[in-house]
């Protein structure tokens, strides 16, 4: 069956984007998906990586109806592809999600809304505001909370004082809000891998995709290597390729820690 993830939160700086771009295609392909779209529609930002595996496409807000024009099409034409809309913060959520409401043919239950969230106290009226747009657009609708940035996947409640509150500080947790509204919740754990996979130009899947191959293959590598610095003495290659083999592995046990999305 076809998917269509909506990533939204009407403030910016939540880790839309990272959510959008890199964590949700790649537990995609997870999942065994192998055509996956990621449009972007913003008014302020464009996404410019390169992608063997996510077909990117930007848009401005005045091509919103072409955008899920767009998905419609694409779920028609296909049952295994993941369409990914990544909308800006601010008025883009709401002018987005106000033509769903009013003009989209796309079904309720075709739809997963993720609002990435990381703990800044301000962004719970930001998370509350997106919620309850969410469901003026729909009925019931299936949201999944992302928790961005966690540092201590254990004990992660004390780190978003937004959510579970915070009796010292005098801040009233809203877990019963979020436990009425929210179908689940995810944990991310901290990483400077997404931001380094964007400074290399690439997104995570297609890092990932190279890296398993990388790392299946590190055991023969590693010899190889070993074998080329014995005919050219450059020890500074040799390190770079063995950087290059725990790079690969890095990527391979951050990816199959991802949580599972049904």
């Amino acid at each position: 069956m076809a998917k269509i993830y909506i990533v939204t939160n009407t403030k910016g700086g939540t880790g839309k984007t990272t959510t959008a771009l890199h964590i949700l295609p790649t537990i995609a392909y997870l999942n065994g998906y192998q055509d996956i779209n990621y449009y972007q529609l913003d008014d302020n930002n464009k996404i410019d990586i390169d992608s063997k595996s996510i077909s990117i496409k930007n848009y401005t807000l005045k091509y919103t109806e072409n955008v899920i024009d767009s998905v419609e099409l694409d779920i028609e034409l296909d049952s295994k592809v993941v369409n990914i809309i990544d909308i800006g913060g601010g008025n883009d959520t709401k002018s987005v999600l106000n033509y769903l409401k009013k003009s989209s043919e796309i079904e309720p239950n075709e739809i997963t809304f993720f609002i990435p969230i990381n703990t800044n106290l301000s962004q719970q009226k930001n998370l509350k505001d997106t919620i309850a747009l969410i469901q003026d657009s729909y009925n019931k609708p299936k949201i999944i909370l992302i928790l961005n940035e966690v540092n201590d996947i254990e004990n992660y409640k004390s780190e978003f004082i937004n959510i579970f509150g915070d009796e010292i500080y005098g801040i009233a947790p809203i877990t019963d809000e979020i436990e009425q509204s929210c179908y689940k919740v995810i944990k991310i754990k901290r990483d400077n891998l997404f931001q380094v996979m964007e400074y290399r130009n690439k997104t995570l899947l297609d890092g990932y995709i190279n890296a398993l191959e990388v790392d299946k293959n590190a055991p023969t590598l590693k010899k190889q290597y070993a074998l080329e610095y014995k005919e050219d003495e450059d020890i500074e290659a040799y390190y770079a390729k063995k950087r290059g083999l725990r790079f690969a592995k890095k990527i391979v046990d951050t990816v199959e820690q991802f949580p599972k999305i049904s």
